[in-house]
């Protein structure tokens, strides 16, 4: 594929995701959404690795707009985790649990990492039993990989790495699939057609290869 070929179809795969990860709140029910999502997510990141270029954040989608996407989605999950704790009648857990937006969008870098982990690590530890509270690995890993793309966008190395899980596979490779992933997804999101029309023609156009 030509560089600029390349630079349009890599750009409308990460233009997908960020409009996605901004309107979390109307897809979050949908489990096979954050699927596709997440594999394409991957394939991204992947390829502008390949690249050695750092994540091309576009819509908007900056260093600080993917701390602050980080931030409401362990918010999301804390209230979950949290509502959990009192099911099972845990006061530490829920005291851990007890975080807000601000709770993480308001540290340094350092603590900010330390605070996603850990709370992430207490999700995975209790996710088994989470189930009738609506938590599932996809959700997790959604945020996993916002961090990677944040660490990586800070020249930092990234903590979970979850673009490593996949095969190797040339840049064209890695482009036809994420184009897969990107029209099972296209079939999904037709339940927004009318339900949502703002959100769903919104989707339509980040999903547009822009000639540059």
């Amino acid at each position: 594929m030509q560089n600029q070929a390349l630079e349009n179809q890599l750009s409308m795969l990460e233009q997908t995701n960020a409009y996605l990860d901004d309107h979390t709140a109307i897809w979050i029910n949908v489990p096979v959404i954050n699927q596709y999502k997440n594999k394409i997510h991957q394939i991204t990141i992947a390829i502008e690795k390949m690249l050695k270029n750092k994540p091309r954040i576009h819509t908007g989608q900056n260093i600080l707009h993917l701390k602050k996407q980080i931030a409401d989605k362990m918010d999301i999950l804390d209230d979950t985790l949290e509502a959990y704790a009192d099911d099972i009648g845990d006061e530490s857990l829920r005291q851990q649990a007890n975080n807000h937006y601000t709770d993480y969008f308001r540290l340094t870098y350092d603590n900010f990492l330390s605070k996603v982990v850990s709370v992430i690590d207490l999700l995975e530890a209790n996710i088994e039993n989470m189930a009738d509270h609506g938590i599932v690995q996809d959700q997790i890993d959604d945020v996993k990989l916002n961090l990677d793309e944040y660490q990586i966008s800070l020249d930092k190395e990234p903590t979970y790495d979850l673009s490593k899980k996949l095969a190797n596979h040339s840049i064209d490779e890695y482009l036809g699939e994420a184009e897969e992933f990107a029209d099972k997804l296209d079939k999904v999101m037709k339940r927004f057609k009318r339900s949502q029309v703002t959100f769903y023609n919104g989707y339509l156009a980040a999903r547009t290869v822009i000639e540059y």
